[in-house]
């Protein structure tokens, strides 16, 4: 019954086929393990790249956080941490403009973030 078993096993995934009522011929594997493994083998390149890509951007991240906090630790630099009313006038993202039956007018959107 086991070795039934076996065999049942091994037909329905491939490795053998049933000749006659008594007799197996083995079959082995075919071909498309040759891609799977060319195809596995990419992938982990893409896996290590990507994880050279990500260690990078962290020490990046790190980087640009140390020298945002230096920049806001230092006491020279405090005194030009600051944002005038044109500045964030001028900034393209906060120009809503909207249609009129008298033409287009753009305005200022003010936007205030409290803490």
């Amino acid at each position: 019954r086991r070795i039934y078993d076996i065999t049942n096993v091994l037909e329905g995934i491939g490795l053998i086929e049933k000749t006659l009522k008594n007799r197996i011929r083995w079959k082995g594997l075919d071909d498309s393990g040759v891609e799977l493994d060319n195809g596995l083998s990419g992938l982990q390149t893409e896996v290590e790249n990507l994880n050279l890509q990500e260690q990078a951007l962290d020490e990046r991240i790190s980087d640009m956080r140390e020298k945002l906090r230096g920049l806001t630790e230092d006491e020279n630099s405090q005194r030009w941490l600051y944002v005038t009313e044109d500045d964030i006038k001028g900034l393209p993202c906060f120009q809503v403009c909207y249609s009129t039956y008298m033409g287009e007018q753009c305005h200022t959107l003010v936007v205030i973030i409290c803490s």
